[in-house]
């Protein structure tokens, strides 16, 4: 499953498409619908498992994505999940944003300059590599005790 969850409007899917590009290449497995399910897959349950195992949500908010009842019914399930959550604006301000994200920092990419998402990318990435590195440790942890059990019969 997914380290990441990319929710946005179809309207948008060029950037979408960008910043799913930029973490793939940064070895991030993410998930943007239109990429990541498969012919034949079904796409509903394909979302919710994506979204349920992602840590953490990019949320492309657009003035298309604010009309998108998808879009909200994910951005309610990350909120509600506390999956770590990433606004990214570009044609709005972050006032115009939903009441129910406007508590969360919005990342405006409005002036493109390519370093404001670079940053993000590069920090999520760094948080998923941490978080990975703690996960492995834990594992050998168990797997040296269980070792070392086992040795002393």
């Amino acid at each position: 499953m997914s380290d990441v969850f990319i929710s946005y409007s179809s309207h948008d899917s060029d950037i979408a498409q960008k910043v799913h590009s930029s973490l793939t290449l940064a070895g991030v497995d993410t998930f943007l619908a239109e990429i990541s399910i498969k012919s034949g897959e079904k796409w509903k349950q394909s979302i919710i498992d994506n979204m349920n195992s992602s840590q953490w949500v990019i949320l492309l908010m657009s003035q298309k994505a604010k009309e998108s009842m998808a879009v909200s019914h994910e951005i309610g399930a990350a909120i509600f999940q506390r999956k770590n959550l990433y606004p990214i604006i570009w044609d709005m301000s972050p006032e115009e944003m939903p009441e129910w994200i406007q508590d969360r920092q919005a990342i405006d990419i409005s002036s493109g300059d390519p370093d404001t998402l670079h940053e993000l990318i590069e920090s999520i990435c760094s948080q998923i590599t941490i978080k990975k590195t703690i996960i492995t440790l834990f594992i050998l942890a168990i797997c040296a005790f269980v070792f070392y059990k086992s040795c002393k019969r």
